[in-house]
């Protein structure tokens, strides 16, 4: 599985990391950074009046480190007051906001920074994680609580960290994903951006917890985007800084602040976006089907001339294809057969017959499936090809018919499944959209 190349981008980074107690978090997610693309930035460690022993702990441990400053404050001062106060220390364009429960792979910082030097109306830009609320993969809730997502701890481990990351890599393909609010727990922000909102809102949230949504809903009222990088992954072990009780009362007061500002509707309606992102779920299906396989996900990279691939591989490491471009794939539900183009395509040309998917990639393009369900992960995956370029449909021979929720109450017809059978494709899969598609007659 190929690793993402490490970007020559981030001079012009600086990291600041909010500390309150959570020494052993602290040290490692630190020491994450350093050995990671952004380890050679300036990284300011904000002690939020922690014992003495914390202090003492952290300049000891980093003294050696040229590019990391603690800043201890000798009172607690606030999670947003804070990080305010970081920022204010910073003279670079592009300020990381991360938490110190955070842990980093060895390539994280680079992509995000790249995401927005492409676009100067691009303010924020956040990660994929095991435990971020709507940036949370695989799974979005925990059903046995209901609650967000933790994923089982996905990615505290350094080599699963490093194969989550690569895996998302392969499945991301750069895409960004325009939302309306972004999990705070690491978020790379333009700092002129900040600069011309006024910053975060330190009087309304002093000790955080509704801070990154205020300060997400003022950029985006003033004509600001903010996506959500897919092809980036880093670790959240959680807050380790306050009890279970105490985060509940600083998150009904959050609550309250939000809702007096911007009326009682308007976060409800953006956790309801998010929640409803056909892209954000599609790469959550994906890094699922991955991971259920029970082994450790493997890529294999298949060239056009491969001819005949059989799904799922007889040791069962087969557990995710990358389709090279330059080549014309067949696909079912039991393997795919690979073809050279004769010469190049101007995009990604799709169609379909009952029996498989035929998908033609210019020399440009790649395309990764979930071996454990080829046509199912094709889609999705073009499905998220779509949002940066066109798909070109030139033919669609399926029998048409109506999904089995608009079949007549009255008839004793049996109801119309919109897909083939033979493509062994789940239930859900009525739920993908395509951004940009082109219909041949």
């Amino acid at each position: 599985m190929s690793t993402p190349a490490a970007s020559p981008n981030l001079a012009d980074l600086s990291i600041v990391i909010p500390v309150y107690g959570a020494l052993e978090e602290t040290l490692d997610c630190v020491t994450s950074l350093l050995q990671s693309d952004a380890g050679g930035c300036p990284i300011f460690l904000m002690d939020d009046g922690s014992d003495w022993h914390v202090q003492d702990t952290l300049r000891s441990r980093f003294a050696d480190a040229p590019n990391v400053t603690l800043i201890s404050h000798f009172r607690n001062r606030g999670y947003t007051r804070n990080i305010a106060m970081g920022v204010d220390q910073t003279n670079t364009e592009y300020v990381c906001i991360l938490n110190s429960d955070t842990l980093l792979p060895a390539v994280w910082a680079g992509p995000l920074v790249a995401k927005l030097e492409s676009d100067a109306y691009l303010a924020g830009v956040g990660p994929l994680s095991n435990a971020a609320s709507f940036q949370s993969v695989p799974d979005l809730v925990d059903p046995e609580t209901g609650k967000f997502s933790e994923n089982d701890g996905l990615g505290f481990d350094p080599a699963e960290r490093e194969t989550v990351a690569a895996l998302l890599h392969e499945l991301g393909k750069g895409v960004c994903v325009d939302v309306p609010i972004l999990n705070g727990f690491c978020t790379v922000f333009r700092r002129s951006a900040l600069d011309a909102i006024g910053g975060f809102d330190t009087q309304g949230y002093p000790e955080g917890y509704g801070e990154e949504n205020d300060l997400c809903i003022r950029l985006k009222a003033e004509g600001y985007r903010l996506c959500v990088l897919l092809d980036c992954f880093v670790h959240h072990q959680k807050s380790k800084s306050f009890g279970s009780a105490r985060k509940e009362t600083l998150s009904a007061r959050g609550a309250r602040t939000l809702a007096k500002k911007f009326g009682p509707e308007l976060v409800p309606s953006l956790s309801k976006q998010m929640g409803a992102s056909l892209p954000l779920n599609n790469i959550r299906a994906l890094v699922k089907a991955a991971l259920d396989t029970g082994t450790t996900p493997q890529v294999e990279g298949i060239a056009p001339d491969a001819g005949a691939v059989s799904l799922p591989a007889a040791d069962g490491t087969r557990t995710c294809l990358a389709l090279q471009g330059g080549g014309t794939y067949r696909i079912s539900a039991t393997g795919l057969n690979a073809t050279p183009n004769a010469g190049d395509l101007p995009g990604i040309t799709v169609s379909a017959t009952p029996d498989a998917l035929h998908v033609s990639l210019p020399e440009s393009s790649a395309l990764t499936l979930v071996g454990g369900a080829p046509v199912h992960s094709a889609l999705r995956a073009l499905s998220q090809a779509s949002l940066l370029q066109t798909l070109y449909v030139t033919g669609w021979e399926i029998p048409a018919g109506p999904p089995a929720a608009e079949t007549d109450e009255d008839s004793d017809a049996a109801p119309v499944a919109p897909w083939p059978e033979a493509w062994a494709m789940p239930e859900d899969t009525d739920k993908l959209s395509f951004s940009r598609l082109w219909l041949s007659n």
